[in-house]
């Protein structure tokens, strides 16, 4: 409304009554969860690894809270959880590490595996030692839980490989498991990789030497096809380990049909193969019986 005093027109802004009772309801946000990275971890006994929160929104929206978060671990015996989020191996085992922000809890978990200094790493990997078992053997089986230090760092990893074996998540997952197991214990594994034959019948030396090559640049420490939380590079791959040949090997043997031939083309496609992954990787021979002379 315009009113005029004088010669000065005044504006007059007129709110209705009902205006001036109104309530509006404004919603606020609220935190529905927290993701807490990385998830499914493995350090080193006396390492650190700064962990991550972030907070998901009832409106969509996220944010890092890392700082503002209350961080625990769930056993203090085998990690810590510092107020900002940095956790630290203790004792070789498991736990979670959660953060807490208004009565919301994210948790991921972390295992540590037994040390093994730089250096020990160095000469164990270079050493060409090749596959003795740490662990007891039980039933012809390898048993984690009877495993005891022999001042022995190696593990054997044994992969075989059968005719067209398709190289997928579940058969790498298997292998990971493994990989991941060791390291609890401190141990590094060392690749024996056979070819296995299906009706008798073995797969090409390519196509053997591929399969080698996937194995190699996943657990080789370099690139980013690694798997997670890999701490201990594989550099050294048995290939067919304890063929046997000729009069001591019959229909039913494990080597039956493998020759010299193939034996010496298997050896050369994999290591043209192992070297492409891995430059500093050994291909190591493993034993014969019954070699050819």
């Amino acid at each position: 409304m315009e009113v005029f005093i004088g010669y000065r027109k005044i504006t007059i802004l007129l709110i209705p009554l009902f205006l001036l009772f109104m309530s509006f309801d404004v919603e606020a946000k609220t935190l529905t969860s927290i993701a807490v990275t990385p998830s499914n971890f493995t350090i080193a006994i006396s390492e650190t690894i700064q962990f991550s929160a972030t907070a998901y929104y009832s409106d969509g929206t996220t944010g890092d809270i890392s700082n503002s978060a209350t961080w625990t671990s769930g056993n203090t015996s085998y990690a810590t959880a510092s107020s900002s989020g940095l956790v630290e191996g203790i004792a070789a085992g498991t736990s979670t590490i959660r953060a807490d922000s208004s009565g919301v809890e994210g948790v991921a978990a972390i295992s540590v595996a037994a040390s093994v200094t730089e250096t020990d790493y160095d000469v164990i990997k270079n050493s060409h030692f090749g596959a003795s078992s740490a662990p007891s053997v039980s039933q012809n089986k390898e048993v984690w839980s009877d495993f005891v230090d022999l001042g022995v760092h190696y593990m054997r990893m044994p992969v075989d490989v059968p005719k067209g074996a398709l190289i997928n998540s579940g058969f790498l997952n298997q292998y990971d498991s493994y990989v991941t197991t060791g390291q609890n214990y401190g141990l590094i594994m060392d690749g024996i990789v056979n070819p296995r034959p299906v009706n008798g019948q073995y797969d090409t030396s390519a196509n053997f030497a591929s399969v080698l090559q996937t194995l190699v640049e996943r657990y080789d420490g370099e690139g980013s096809s690694n798997m997670s939380g890999l701490l201990y590079p594989v550099k050294n791959w048995e290939v067919c380990n304890e063929i046997t040949y000729g009069v001591k090997c019959d229909a039913s043997c494990y080597w039956s049909g493998f020759t010299e031939t193939n034996y010496l083309d298997f050896m050369s496609q994999s290591r043209t193969a192992l070297k492409a992954a891995c430059s500093d990787c050994n291909l190591l021979n493993g034993s014969q019986i019954g070699p050819p002379s």
